[in-house]
């Protein structure tokens, strides 16, 4: 292998390792916002679960 041909190497193995940082990343903001949108899918039915009981609770008072 020449200089020139390990520094192209190099070169790719670099922009390949930002790459995939990069998709790491972008990764890890959609798993965020995914959680985020589940987290507020579970707290909105334990509301409802919460009310029901509440109104379970006072129709038997």
């Amino acid at each position: 292998m020449t200089p020139a041909e390990a520094l192209h190497l190099i070169v790719d193995l670099q922009a390949a390792a930002t790459s995939a940082s990069e998709a790491a990343d972008s990764f890890r903001r959609e798993e965020v916002i995914r959680l985020r949108a589940e987290i507020k899918s579970r707290e909105a039915r334990l509301v409802e679960l919460l009310a029901r009981e509440q109104a379970e609770a006072k129709a038997n008072g």
